[in-house]
């Protein structure tokens, strides 16, 4: 068994130590991306018993954050038993930047001020594993259109 030397890899168990690294902090309050979801969930169940909004369905979505570290570790055994890795960083990446995204369009950029170390760090690695899979697709396209270039 070898881990290999190709960044999505890195990557990958980079998403994965993010993933428990604070995600947000109020105050001496902090929570993780494995808590995430749980953690918000309990918050409008509070809200909710003193009359505020009640948690609504949509609040289920957050449960896709576990995909993160599921797909990065995936990633990482595709990567020691030689397969191909692409789908799996590529999915990996978009549903991270997919899921800021969201945050963004549903609460404005007022959701940054909460961020901590673990948010910023998913974010950035997500986008540097969104870039290195394209890099890697461009090489192989280049490769292909020189071998036909030098065939002909």
């Amino acid at each position: 068994m070898k881990i290999t030397d190709k960044l999505e890899s890195k990557f990958s168990i980079a998403l994965i130590v993010a993933f428990f690294l604070p995600w947000f902090s109020m105050g001496i309050v902090s929570f993780s991306g494995y808590s995430l979801p749980s953690a918000v969930i309990a918050m409008y169940e509070l809200r909710a018993s003193f009359g505020g909004k009640s948690p609504n369905d949509a609040l289920m979505f957050l449960y896709l954050i576990y995909l993160i570290p599921i797909l990065s570790l995936a990633t990482i055994i595709l990567d020691i038993k030689g397969k191909n890795i692409k789908i799996t960083a590529f999915i990996t990446s978009v549903i991270v930047l997919g899921s800021f995204i969201f945050l963004m369009i549903t609460t404005g950029l007022k959701a940054f001020n909460g961020f901590s170390i673990g948010a910023y760090l998913t974010l950035i690695i997500a986008v540097l594993l969104l870039v290195k899979v394209f890099i890697k697709l461009d090489k192989n396209s280049q490769e292909i259109e020189q071998s036909n270039i030098e065939t002909v």
